[in-house]
């Protein structure tokens, strides 16, 4: 459903029911999907060319889909400020994988000005296989980084695993491997960085492709497609 509407435009209301209503099932709340729109991810836009090749030479963890993957980046916005630890996600996996959640912070696709590699980017091969542990707890996961210099450390993560603020005389480059997963977690554990969303639209094929792995919340692909909020520019 493309629409050429403001956040505050009256007729979302109804075409955001309609969209959860047939392609969840109504799984997903209606308030969690206004506050998208109050917030400029709502309605879905498509990254720019020049943005998308930037963030296809970004390589990444290919969690949670290869088809669909988190890639973690540095954004310039129109306003002239850097934000150093942005997840990108397109909106199908960002609805049915990681739903909604007002206590994330996001940045509109349309705010973009320059995107490029961060360099607070967990290694891929790392990030990997911490999304390979699993959880350790209710919510978090507990692992050991393990630096070039046999430093190990212990971190405890209760996010997403594609960025890492390590200690000053470390770089992300220093982590030649993670270990020791499920340990217990203590006071002096890395805790995973605050970070920003930027939640773009996906294609319809990339739809296709992931939907049927979102069967516990997305009820139908191709309603999906056809129901979704998506911002008509120009």
């Amino acid at each position: 459903m493309t629409l050429n509407a403001t956040p505050l435009d009256s007729s979302l209301t109804a075409s955001l029911s309609l969209w959860l209503g047939e392609a969840f099932h109504g799984r997903l709340p209606l308030q969690g999907a206004l506050d998208l729109a109050h917030r400029g991810v709502i309605p879905f836009r498509k990254l720019s060319a020049s943005n998308l090749e930037n963030l296809r030479g970004i390589e990444n963890s290919g969690r949670p889909y290869v088809d669909s993957p988190h890639v973690p980046a540095r954004v310039l916005t129109k306003d002239g400020r850097w934000h150093e630890r942005v997840l990108f996600v397109s909106d199908v996996v960002y609805c049915g994988h990681w739903a909604f959640s007002p206590s994330r912070s996001f940045i509109p696709v349309g705010e973009l000005e320059i995107v490029e590699r961060s360099a607070l980017q967990m290694p891929p091969f790392v990030a990997w296989a911490i999304y390979d542990f699993g959880e350790s707890g209710m919510g978090y996961v507990t692992f050991d980084l393990v630096m070039r210099d046999g430093k190990r450390i212990p971190c405890w993560y209760s996010g997403v695993a594609d960025f890492v603020e390590l200690p000053a005389q470390y770089l992300p480059t220093d982590i030649v491997g993670v270990e020791n997963p499920h340990s217990k977690p203590g006071k002096d554990h890395l805790q995973d960085p605050e970070i920003e969303w930027c939640v773009h639209l996906s294609p319809p094929a990339v739809v296709r492709r992931v939907g049927p792995m979102l069967v516990s919340i997305l009820a139908d692909p191709e309603r999906y497609i056809e129901t979704r909020p998506v911002q008509r520019d120009g």
